[in-house]
């Protein structure tokens, strides 16, 4: 009984048709988390900004999920 009720809450797994596969809409999130993370570092270090992170290997991860979070409710709702 108890499976049955685990394996409900997998009825609906958001995925993106991408080249006709099934993409999970959370990996899609993830990489464009990283990407603009990516984007936002570079921006950074062009301006000089990059010299007054204090930790940048957590801020940068921060930022990735901080953008991957937010594209998961701007395109998905979640």
């Amino acid at each position: 009984m108890l499976a049955a009720f685990l394996c409900g809450g997998c009825s609906y797994a958001p995925n993106v048709p991408i080249f006709g596969a099934f993409f999970p809409a959370w990996m899609l999130c993830v990489l464009i988390g990283i990407g603009v993370a990516l984007i936002v570092r570079t921006l950074s270090v062009v301006t000089g900004l990059a010299r007054r992170v204090a930790i940048p290997a957590v801020t940068y991860l921060l930022l990735a999920i901080l953008f991957g979070a937010g594209g998961w409710i701007l395109f998905f709702r979640g």
